[in-house]
Parts: C-alpha cells; sequence; structure tokens
C-alpha cells in the first residue's frame, strides 16, 4: 500500500470541500458557517482529528446500504413486475370471458 496514496486523497478531498464551502460562502453570504461548523460538532460529537474516521464509516455505510437497497429495489421490482403481469392476465380472461358470452348469446339469437 502506498502511504502517500492516503495524503494524496486527503489533499484532494481538502481542495473540494474547500472549493465547496467557497461556492456556498459566494452563492449564500448570509449564512454563518462557523454556527454550522459548531452545531455539528455539539451535536455529533466529532473533534477535528476524527473527521476522517466519522466521514470514512459514513462512506462505507453508505456503500453497504447502497448495495442492498439495489438488491432490495431489484427484488421489489420483480416481484411487483409479476404481481402486474397476473394482474393483466386476470383482467384479460374476465374480458374475454365476458366477450365469449356476448358473442355466444349474439349468436344463439337471444338478448341481454
Amino acid at each position: 500500500m502506498n502511504p502517500n496514496h492516503a495524503q494524496t486523497t486527503i489533499e484532494a478531498l481538502e481542495k473540494r470541500v474547500t472549493a465547496f464551502i467557497n461556492e456556498i460562502k459566494v452563492k449564500h453570504d448570509t449564512i454563518d458557517l462557523t454556527e454550522i461548523e459548531n452545531d455539528l460538532k455539539d451535536n455529533f460529537k466529532i473533534n477535528t482529528s476524527d473527521i476522517f474516521w466519522y466521514l470514512n464509516g459514513h462512506i462505507i455505510y453508505d456503500n453497504v446500504v447502497s448495495l442492498m437497497l439495489k438488491k432490495v429495489i431489484l427484488s421489489y421490482t420483480k416481484q411487483r413486475n409479476k404481481n402486474m403481469t397476473l394482474c393483466l392476465q386476470l383482467k384479460l380472461y374476465k374480458i374475454n370471458t365476458e366477450n365469449i358470452r356476448i358473442i355466444s348469446k349474439t349468436l344463439s339469437g337471444k338478448h341481454f
């Protein structure tokens, strides 16, 4: 493992965060970012030295949840499509049965 890789990643992340903060400051100059930072520290009890582990844990969590959700959504979609197919087949059967009833009565000369 390259020890410089972590440093490069952290530096790239720092640049992206700094660019994002600057963009927020320009677009929303009335927002007090210091107050938000303090709220985050107070509410989540995160120290500056712990932020890497906090972010890393959330990234891992997000990835695990994302993978699980993809499987759940795929399963749900398949089941939904299967149910819709069965419902459509039942509706078509009812329509065909009614059409056959109407045709047979019409051909036999009986009125409804």
